[in-house]
C-alpha cells in the first residue's frame, strides 16, 4: 500500500506510473489530504506519483514500492 500525504492543499487528482510511463494507477476528484492506495499488483520497482493539488499545483515523487 502506499499512503499520500499533503501538507498544503486538498489532493484532486493521484496518478501512477511505472518507470516505462505506463499509467499503473489513477484516481480523480480525491478530495481529502491524505490517501490509502492499496490496489496495487506490482512487485518491487520504481513508480513516478504524480499529484495534483485543488489549488492546481502538481508534484511528482518517485518512489520505490
Amino acid at each position: 500500500q502506499i499512503t499520500i500525504t499533503s501538507f498544503i492543499e486538498q489532493i484532486e487528482n493521484i496518478i501512477i506510473y511505472d518507470i516505462l510511463g505506463r499509467e499503473v494507477f489513477a484516481i480523480n476528484n480525491v478530495n481529502a489530504m491524505e490517501f490509502l492506495a492499496k490496489e496495487f499488483n506490482l512487485s518491487q520497482q520504481t513508480l513516478l506519483v504524480k499529484i495534483i493539488l485543488a489549488n492546481g499545483q502538481t508534484v511528482v515523487k518517485k518512489i520505490v514500492y
